[in-house]
């Protein structure tokens, strides 16, 4: 009777995660009328809204128009010449609405504005800023690198001391490519003594985060989460922040690292939709005693982040971005569904997946005549999840290599033979 009850309760679980989902109401927005609604009115927010008189009073109205560009990837007249304003502009504006154009700027238009960051770089004070000036010119053209490094040394002698600036010199001084060459064996990675009996969400992306990677869960046995069939549960995750923007900033992709596991939530947001998420977090966003609850006495520091590691990973520099990031401020990174129509995406290599602000997220599909649930990877995660304790969970991100091709669970398990 036990074990017929653990065969039938993930089947229960998906239909009932289906049927909350439409009980609390069918989702208008997922319809292919809701969907054109938004397309149109998105399309007419930005342009009205990037027509008019920058000031201080309506910064906030052109964030949210960036922001809405950036979501459904617009590149239009106003938002090219909103961004181009905006740098113009920006010695009346705040470090805040600076960030939000060099966000768009980096998103929407990557090699547009190289000469107007190259003077705003030298003009800023603000880390955050400046590493995303740094970012901009980098991915242009790896020959600025010495031109950053000579920026960010001179403004802020002691860089090493500051997350943001630190992963930044380490972005400068590496070849990323070439550093996950050395990427330390899968094995070691899941027979770590750490986390051997907790539960633990594996997520497996590429280095090029514009190809979606697969998740899998281990119980706190040491055994892959399986289906009723006795095949192990892969779900499709992408990674990629709508942004592209390296991990250890905001809205970046996610960190590649260890996230601590808080429980399920189901978001109110609109974009994220209904189907139960997974609450995850930072080190520094979370305390050193929900990764282990032996850290109760002191602060986070680095030591204790390596210790989590096999031996044969402490050195490997990649693994250290979670670290960072949370150190940076970065926070409520999660596992979560979607709702975002995918046809904002056709003909990225993601799609039909949609990008996040750095949270990984699980495909679904939706009737877009009812508006009711369809198909969804996030209820197989969420479910897979469910059969193990829940308690003292830990999320691992890892970057496999530097293929241009989605990550498949075979690969995995070739690597674990």
């Amino acid at each position: 009777m036990l074990k017929l009850f653990y065969k039938v309760l993930p089947v229960i679980f998906l239909v009932s995660t289906f049927v909350t989902a439409q009980n609390e109401g069918r989702l208008s927005h997922v319809t292919k009328e809701g969907r054109e609604k938004f397309r149109i009115e998105s399309e007419q927010k930005i342009r009205k809204t990037l027509v008019t008189e920058l000031s201080s009073e309506n910064a906030e109205n052109w964030l949210d128009a960036f922001w809405l560009a950036e979501l459904t990837l617009t590149r239009s007249e106003p938002v090219m010449q909103g961004i181009k304003t905006g740098l113009i502009r920006r010695k009346d504006m705040s470090d805040w609405f600076i960030r939000g154009v060099l966000e768009a700027a980096y998103t929407l238009y990557p090699t547009a504005f190289e000469e107007e960051v190259k003077d705003l770089i030298k003009e800023i004070k603000n880390e955050k800023n400046l590493a995303m000036c740094g970012e901009y010119l980098l991915r242009i053209n790896m020959n600025h690198r010495e031109f950053i490094r000579g920026i960010v040394v001179e403004k802020f002698p002691e860089w090493d001391k500051h997350p943001i600036l630190n992963r930044l010199i380490f972005r400068l001084d590496n070849d990323v490519k070439e550093v996950v060459t050395k990427r330390p064996s899968l094995k070691d990675l899941f027979n770590n003594p750490f986390w051997l009996k907790r539960p633990v969400i594996f997520s497996f992306q590429r280095l090029n985060r514009d190809y979606p990677g697969v998740a899998v869960v281990k119980d706190e046995n040491g055994d892959f989460v399986r289906d009723e069939e006795g095949k192990i549960i892969a779900v499709r995750q992408l990674a990629r922040s709508i942004t592209n923007l390296p991990g250890y900033l905001t809205n970046g992709n996610t960190p590649e690292g260890v996230f601590s596991i808080k429980g399920t939530e189901v978001s109110k947001s609109r974009f994220i939709g209904p189907t139960e998420n997974i609450q995850t977090m930072l080190p520094f966003e979370d305390t050193p005693d929900g990764f282990n609850e032996d850290w109760k006495e002191g602060d986070w520091e680095i030591e204790k982040y390596r210790s989590m590691f096999p031996e044969s990973w402490r050195n490997y520099a990649p693994i250290y971005l979670a670290y960072y990031a949370g150190k940076a401020g970065r926070n409520e990174i999660i596992v979560h569904g979607t709702t975002i129509d995918p046809e904002f995406y056709s003909g990225q290599t993601y799609y039909p997946n949609t990008p996040s602000l750095g949270c990984l997220c699980a495909p679904e599909e939706w009737l877009t005549e009812s508006g009711g649930p369809e198909k969804s990877e996030q209820v197989k995660l969420i479910d897979a999840f469910r059969k193990t304790s829940m308690k003292n969970g830990l999320l691992v991100v890892i970057e496999l290599d530097d293929k241009e091709e989605w990550v498949e669970i075979e690969e995995i398990l070739k690597e674990l033979e």
